[in-house]
């Protein structure tokens, strides 16, 4: 694998998925602003480029079962695992936005040892908090990755090693003199 050229790769995610947007956030925020990271998907050689650097992050933790935060981290999860050649776990999300595991979910846990999640973008980390609380996964989860994570400062962290392709802090509320305004479409 080769090493990603972060500041370009921002610079195209920006660029592709910044958009002005009028709503809240999983965490129960208001926002102004959001990365439309599922773009992503659609672009053939930006998505190989991410999924590469994902697998950079998370191959040191020898994980043996991705799982993806739905929905935005399914499409991920099944790439990265297809990358690192090991199986991937998709969830569902009901209309109260708790995760469940699709039906044999459980058991691929139950077979796993190293699981690493896998989310488009870490805000607050409410959607992975909620994954590793799922039966069996608190005590298998080794690693969370993300494409973006927009508050690389928050405490407190997660309490596994969680990391992401880019850590920037972008504000829920983006003022209307933030250089990235340029990008909002």
């Amino acid at each position: 694998m080769h090493k990603v050229d972060t500041e370009s790769l921002r610079e195209t995610v920006l660029r592709l998925t910044f958009d002005r947007y009028e709503g809240t956030f999983a965490g129960g925020q208001p926002a102004n602003n959001k990365l439309d990271l599922e773009r992503i998907a659609h672009v053939p050689g930006l998505r190989a480029q991410i999924v590469y650097g994902l697998a950079e992050l998370a191959q040191p933790h020898r994980p043996d079962l991705i799982v993806g935060v739905p929905h935005g981290g399914d499409w991920l999860a099944t790439d990265l695992a297809w990358q690192l050649g090991i199986r991937a776990l998709l969830l569902d999300k009901d209309e109260h936005k708790a995760f469940h595991y699709q039906k044999g979910g459980e058991q691929m846990v139950a077979r796993s040892e190293r699981v690493v999640g896998v989310d488009d973008l870490f805000n607050r980390r409410t959607s992975i908090r909620k994954v590793q609380a799922l039966n069996g996964l608190a005590e298998r989860m080794v690693a969370a990755v993300a494409v973006w994570d927009r508050n690389p400062a928050m405490k407190p962290r997660l309490p596994l090693p969680h990391e992401a392709l880019i850590e920037e802090a972008i504000p829920d509320m983006l003022p209307a003199d933030d250089p990235r305004q340029k990008y909002l479409s």
